[in-house]
């Protein structure tokens, strides 16, 4: 029990609140959960970094020129059921430029589109084809050394790997979501209790926002 002095003079007996330690925990936990829930679902949901890509790289193979010519070709000999899933260029020349093959418009035919980068202008120079199992290339030049190097992998374990992949980012994407919604809830939590007159339910919402870099710095340490 305290004692105020009115305006008139008089003394008057007030009862201070006592401190509402539902509303404090209710505050503190809803940040802090949001950010729980992060690291337990990417713990669960996340498979994509165990998993491994499936296949075999094959050792760089010298392309043939046709007609001595600036044109290139090689065939390469694979089941029907393995797939190209990364393939690169490697040539004598020593300049500026660089090679590399993209799936860019990725589809069934799993073909592969070989591109020149030099001086910031991309040139496409070649393709693989799947249907032919063959690569061709020509990017205008003579070349002493042009050599391809790939990685085959069966065609339905390379689907099932990406599909887990795929499914793997998806859960990390939406489990993130509430990683960056727990400082907005906990500020927006703490605005709405003072000012709703729940000061204890602001408290906690301040603590659990002032805890938030210390919960994501134990996060990082879990999922390492």
């Amino acid at each position: 029990m305290t004692y105020v002095t009115g305006p008139d003079g008089q003394m008057y007996a007030y009862e201070k609140p006592r401190f509402n330690l539902k509303q404090f925990a209710i505050g503190l936990c809803i940040p802090l959960l949001l950010m729980g829930i992060t690291g337990l679902g990417n713990a669960i949901f996340d498979e994509s970094n165990d998993l491994r890509e499936p296949g075999i790289r094959a050792e760089p193979i010298q392309m043939q020129s046709v007609n001595n010519t600036t044109a290139y070709i090689l065939n390469i000999e694979i089941s029907d059921n393995e797939i190209l899933t990364q393939c690169n260029i490697e040539t004598s020349i020593m300049d500026e430029s660089y090679y590399w093959c993209d799936q860019r418009d990725r589809d069934a035919s799993h073909d592969f589109t070989i591109y020149k980068q030099s001086q910031e202008k991309e040139k496409e120079v070649g393709s693989y084809s799947h249907s032919e199992k063959q690569f061709n290339f020509d990017d205008g030049e003579s070349h002493e050394i042009i050599k391809v190097s790939y990685r085959v992998a069966d065609e339905q374990e390379y689907q099932d790997y990406e599909d887990k992949r795929d499914s793997g980012n998806a859960a990390s994407d939406i489990f993130a979501i509430f990683c960056f919604a727990a400082p907005i809830v906990g500020i927006g939590g703490s605005i709405y209790g003072f000012a709703s007159g729940k000061k204890d339910l602001g408290i906690g919402f301040l603590a659990s926002t002032a805890l938030l870099p210390f919960a994501g710095f134990g996060l990082i340490l879990f999922l390492w």
